[in-house]
This record gives structure tokens, C-alpha cells and sequence, in this order.
């Protein structure tokens, strides 16, 4: 038997490891944004197709900080 639960794995470890996944692709995706776009909020609401608050709200939950994207002058 091939299952997931013959490997020791239970429902409630899948569940975390896919939540843990979705969070890590999630992370990386808004970083690359907030890189692309120097930390623009609204522009990169605009390239996902967010709204600007949304995306903040996504940013906090992450604890990402636009200001550490923003260019250097």
C-alpha cells in the first residue's frame, strides 16, 4: 500500500505541508513583485490584479515590508 498514511503521514501533516507550500510559493511570488516593481504597492496591485488593499493585507500576513523593495537613491 502506496498511501500516504502507510508512510506515517496523517491527513493533518498533508494538510500542513500544503498550506506550508502554498505560504513558500506565495512569499516568494509577492517578493519577486515587490522587486519588480521597486516596492510600488499600487503598481504591483495592478500587475496581479489585486486591489491595492488586498495586497497589502497579503504582504502583512507575510511579513514582508515594501520599504526594504524600494529603490536606493
Amino acid at each position: 500500500n502506496y498511501s500516504p498514511e502507510g508512510l506515517g503521514y496523517s491527513e493533518q501533516h498533508s494538510r500542513e505541508a500544503k498550506a506550508n507550500a502554498i505560504a513558500a510559493f506565495v512569499r516568494h511570488y509577492l517578493q519577486r513583485l515587490l522587486r519588480k516593481t521597486s516596492g510600488n504597492i499600487s503598481l504591483a496591485a495592478r500587475l496581479c490584479g489585486k486591489e491595492r488593499s488586498r495586497l497589502a493585507r497579503l504582504l502583512k500576513k507575510h511579513g514582508l515590508d515594501r520599504l526594504s523593495f524600494a529603490a536606493r537613491t
